[in-house]
């Protein structure tokens, strides 16, 4: 079979034998390396990795329908808060994953221009805000390649659905195996399941592409194998997990706390604004997820259907229009879930985006139009620029923050040295904080913990303040009960804001501390929210 795009006019020369593995994915890991090499080479701590080092019950995931992290954790890989680890595990898992991707999607790993596109599907910006998070990072990674080979058991099904006649044993053997390696993704991350059902659309559209004798009877039977595949993986990683929340006695945690559809139902209106605008925020290159505008991302998007829509005019104009919005329905599948949840999720559920603009860019850069594939080059080479540029503003605002937090610390414990006569440290003291501390740069990102202060994230909460210092060596105190809490909030509203003379004080042997004017999100929900 001639790999999409392959033509002699399009193909440079092979960078290896198209039978060795190794290369290539020696490859791609050392890319992955160069990209993050700046987080790699750092141990940084970000909001929540404070929870996972106290943590000593990995039931918790469980109670998140999240068993696979479970099982990873209490059997392989103890939370791993660590620096480099995390992420260079990632990235091998990654680079495997890859390399199944491209060879479902028909192109070929010894060129260039694949082992490229690697960087928009593993550094894309819609990732950096999981990856934040180190103690699911690795869990992440696996998968990552779970998903992948998903992909992979669906490329086989399409294979059987072609065969006169279908052999339906082979095929309820293939769903059954995608189902289960689809449950294992979900049981790890939910948004997974949204990047199976991408990239299954992604594969069967190429294939349409370069077969133009597929039937509409196939068609429909692709798409109907597709919708039980994804049905099965759900509803048996949620199996799984009943069953394992049984055996370890946890109740329910999270796991619902995002699935609100009374919104969709009660205020339908509000809910597609949302959708919508963050529609418009991911593909149009804004700034709130970039750092900065960037009018390549959409462009890069448009000019990749474009592509696509040039290799579907062999098939007639009606399966043209079809094609075009077959390619904006995949644009809205990383925002399937959005409806459920009140139209707004946190970016770092969108796991399936930077499958999109891989998928698109791949068509654009492999186009057997001569200048759509040179344009293509050049912007997929700039948008990878950008990239790594939105990575680096971030890396320096979670460096600066963090320099902050460990100074903002160190000022702390000293001021409370001079308030407590005869400090101890060998002594364990109460203490209680009010309000959050805010930190403002030029790198100021919003609308994730990445690069976020420990003393501003909930409002300055008193359990992740007091568990963050203790991590730097300032152990010697513990968060006072709901009733001392309340008994001491008048004198702590009435104390100067820090760094004011007063705004430490010992009041019946209580330290308290008075950050900033708002009140503390000290709320259980605010708290379990926060988790990735």
């Amino acid at each position: 079979m001639t790999l999409f795009g392959s033509s002699s006019a399009a193909a440079p020369k092979r960078l290896f034998e198209p039978g060795d593995f190794r290369r290539p994915f020696l490859i791609l890991w050392a890319i992955f390396i160069v990209f993050y090499f700046s987080e790699l080479a750092n141990f940084s701590l970000s909001i929540d990795e404070e929870k996972a080092l106290f943590r000593n019950d990995q039931g918790v995931w469980a109670g998140q329908d999240r068993w696979l992290i479970y099982v990873i954790e209490r059997f392989l890989l103890p939370p791993p808060v660590m620096p480099f680890f995390p992420l260079f595990l990632f990235g091998g898992l990654a680079s495997l994953a890859y390399i199944v991707v491209a060879r479902r999607h028909e192109y070929d790993l010894a060129d260039w221009r694949v082992l490229l596109l690697f960087v928009l599907f593993s550094a894309f910006p819609a990732l950096f805000f999981l990856l934040d998070f180190a103690f699911v990072t690795p869990s992440f990674g696996v998968a990552l390649l779970l998903a992948c080979l998903a992909l992979h058991v669906f490329d086989r099904a399409l294979d059987t659905l072609e065969e006169r006649p279908a052999r339906r044993g082979k095929l309820a053997g293939l769903l059954a195996l995608q189902a289960l390696l689809g449950a294992g993704a979900v049981g790890v991350y939910q948004s997974l399941i949204l990047l199976v059902a991408l990239g299954c659309c992604g594969i069967f559209l190429l294939r349409y592409l370069r077969e133009p004798g597929m039937t509409l009877r196939t068609i429909l039977l692709v798409h109907a194998y597709l919708l039980a595949a994804l049905v099965a993986s759900v509803v048996l990683s949620y199996l799984i997990n009943y069953g394992l929340q049984w055996m370890i006695g946890e109740r329910m945690g999270m796991s619902g706390r995002f699935v609100r559809p009374e919104r969709l139902i009660e205020s339908p209106g509000e809910v597609i604004r949302n959708i919508l605008r963050d529609y418009w925020v991911i593909y149009g290159g804004k700034r709130s997820v970039y750092g900065y505008r960037y009018l390549t991302v959409p462009v890069l998007l448009l000019l990749g259907m474009i592509a696509l829509a040039a290799r579907a005019r062999h098939h007639g104009r009606t399966a043209t229009v079809v094609v075009v919005l077959y390619m904006l329905g995949m644009t809205l599948i990383p925002f399937a879930i959005h409806p459920v949840s009140g139209g707004r999720l946190p970016l770092r559920t969108l796991v399936s985006v930077p499958y999109v603009f891989w998928f698109f860019a791949a068509a654009l850069v492999f186009s057997h139009i001569g200048w759509l594939r040179r344009v293509g080059i050049v912007l997929v080479v700039v948008v990878c620029i950008q990239c790594l540029h939105t990575f680096s503003s971030l890396q320096a605002q979670k460096r600066l923050v963090l320099d902050h937090d460990r100074a903002l610390a160190s000022q702390i414990y000293q001021r409370i040295v001079a308030e407590v006569p005869d400090f101890d440290r060998r002594k364990t003291y109460p203490l209680e904080v009010y309000g959050p501390h805010e930190f403002d740069s030029r790198y100021r990102e919003f609308g994730s913990t990445w690069s976020a202060s420990f003393f501003e994230w909930d409002n300055g909460n008193p359990h992740r303040i007091v568990q963050f210092m203790t991590i730097l060596g300032y152990s010697n105190f513990t968060r006072i009960n709901k009733a001392t809490r309340e008994s001491v909030l008048p004198t702590l509203q009435e104390m100067p804001i820090w760094p004011a003379a007063g705004s430490v004080r010992v009041v019946d042997g209580i330290i308290l501390i008075h950050l900033g004017e708002r009140p503390n999100d000290v709320r259980p929900q605010a708290a379990e929210e926060s988790e990735p």
